[in-house]
């Protein structure tokens, strides 16, 4: 049998209807008891949840975070790149005429080693070729 339980306003406090029909207001109280024993272990199971997600919740702000910083790396990384590149690029088209045999690179790489070596003739030929 289920108690149907109500609120008095005229009395402010709890009445189980079912029961006083049948003049058993103890046999309310212990289905309330048992009632409150089922909510407190589901209130432990919802609790024990509750902890879980919060876990969860800092272990996702933690990601976030790391996230953002990724990005913030890969955005400055990027630039870094594009600098980089933009450079390269310069150096080798100051290059005006690249040598038969050689790309722009190789060209350009060869003209900074001869301009870089302070040695005799033989020491530069040996710097600018291939594979050095």
């Amino acid at each position: 049998m289920k108690c149907e339980v109500r609120f008095s306003m005229a009395t402010y406090r709890w009445r189980c209807d079912t029961h006083e029909e049948m003049g058993d207001e103890d046999g309310c109280l212990v289905g309330a008891r048992e009632e409150i024993a089922d909510l407190r272990q589901r209130l432990g199971i919802l609790e024990n949840r509750l902890k879980n997600y919060d876990t969860l919740f800092e272990e996702v702000l933690v990601l976030r975070n790391s996230d953002r910083d990724i990005r913030r790396q890969n955005a400055d990384l990027r630039k870094r790149l594009e600098e980089a590149e933009r450079q390269y690029h310069e150096l080798l088209f100051a290059v005006e005429t690249k040598h038969d045999g050689e790309t722009r690179h190789e060209t350009a790489l060869r003209y900074v080693r001869q301009g870089e070596y302070k040695g005799d003739g033989v020491a530069c030929a040996t710097l600018a070729g291939k594979g050095e």
